[in-house]
């Protein structure tokens, strides 16, 4: 009797212990997603009073986005989630502020303070430029190690500092991630952060090393091999009639009755130069042709569909998509075809949208007859999209 009486109080034990997990369970996961649901509606609250404050508009109320001119800069304030690997995986949220420079630094600069236990991580080909607290601290790269110990050495001043290395570590110092390159400044921290001073901090200290790293861009020395290039350009543009930059690295004009431009730009580690063509009247049928890929295989655009044109080299090394699927097939004549393949096998990017079209090469093209060249080509292939 003892023993069916025990065994009887072990059952009903657990009979509890499941009903319990099974109204306890539904209970905390509903308090986490209503925890979860108000702290976001306090944020975006929050959010939105310091985009009136500061009169940086949220384009969507609902998402936790600032972009707008702040500070002279145009700048973006922004909540991101990334998703944490291993077998315990979570959601980590983190807010960020970015700037993007007008013009490419040209430097192939790459500049991180990475956060926590990475910072001890280091990358093999970084350079060492012998100030202990920023090797320490700092990945830094760029084409040339004395022209980074220059630029971050050199006297460029302001109230805080003397130079560009004295910003960075003051900066580290508030914030958990840094990130420069020639295109942009990247900052974050940890959280969905909704506090104005912090906010207002993240965007004082982003927009203040931009204009600090483009400002010292501006007067720093060109190197030789820049000075060669933009006597290639100048040769180029007295021929053509057409404007060179020399403060920012660009050949402008018309070229073949086509606005054009032609940059240095930098990407991943490697020096580029970019040719773009404005059509002179938008094609007005959505077009897209870009290089074949997986990447653009999986790309789609509402409304559009893939257009074959009937040429099998063309149509192996292209998408093709519009919206007025008809007039964008009459464009893709043998004539055009032959030619897209034609510089697609000089380029290392390619694509044609209503506006442009647009080339890129993985190398510096200062030689005039090259570049000529290339624009003739560039000119002739959209000539052959006008009606």
């Amino acid at each position: 009797m003892l023993a069916f009486l025990r065994y009887a109080a072990g059952d009903v034990l657990l009979i509890l212990l499941g009903l319990f997990l099974m109204f306890s369970i539904p209970l905390i996961i509903g308090g986490v997603v209503f925890f979860v649901l108000r702290r976001n509606r306090k944020n975006r609250a929050a959010w939105q009073e310091i985009s009136r404050q500061l009169d940086l508009p949220m384009k969507n109320p609902n998402q936790l986005q600032m972009a707008g001119l702040y500070n002279d800069c145009e700048v973006k304030l922004s909540v991101g989630a990334r998703r944490s690997g291993g077998e315990n995986s979570s959601t980590e949220f983190f807010t960020y502020c970015t700037v993007r420079f007008p013009h490419s630094l040209r430097f192939l600069l790459n500049i991180a303070a990475p956060k926590g236990l990475f910072s001890k991580i280091f990358d093999s080909n970084r350079m060492i430029l012998g100030q202990s607290g920023f090797d320490q601290r700092f990945n830094a790269k760029c084409y040339d190690q004395e022209v980074l110990r220059r630029l971050l050495l050199s006297d460029f001043p302001s109230d805080a500092t003397q130079n560009l290395m004295g910003d960075l570590m003051m900066s580290s110092d508030l914030i958990d991630v840094i990130e420069i390159s020639d295109e942009k400044v990247y900052l974050e921290t940890g959280g969905q952060v909704a506090d104005f001073e912090r906010l207002k901090k993240m965007l004082d200290t982003t927009t203040y090393l931009a204009k600090r790293f483009y400002s010292a861009r501006q007067s720093f020395p060109l190197a030789e091999w820049e000075r060669q290039t933009l006597r290639d350009w100048r040769s180029l543009a007295d021929e053509q009639n057409l404007r060179v930059d020399e403060r920012n690295f660009e050949l402008s004009g018309t070229y073949g009755s086509f606005p054009v431009r032609v940059r240095l730009l930098t990407d991943r580690g490697k020096w580029q130069t970019g040719i773009e063509l404005k059509f002179t009247d938008s094609l007005m049928t959505g077009l897209r042709i870009m290089p074949e890929n997986s990447i653009h295989k999986a790309f789609t655009w509402l409304g559009a569909q893939d257009i074959e044109a009937g040429d099998k080299a063309f149509d192996d090394a292209f998408i093709v998509k519009a919206k007025n699927v008809a007039v964008a097939r009459s464009f893709l004549t043998p004539d055009f075809c032959r030619q897209m393949v034609g510089l697609k096998s000089q380029t290392s990017g390619i694509s044609v949208t209503d506006e442009e079209m647009v080339l890129t090469f993985d190398t510096v093209l200062g030689d005039r007859r090259t570049l000529k060249s290339h624009l003739e080509a560039l000119a002739s292939t959209a000539r052959m999209l006008r009606r």
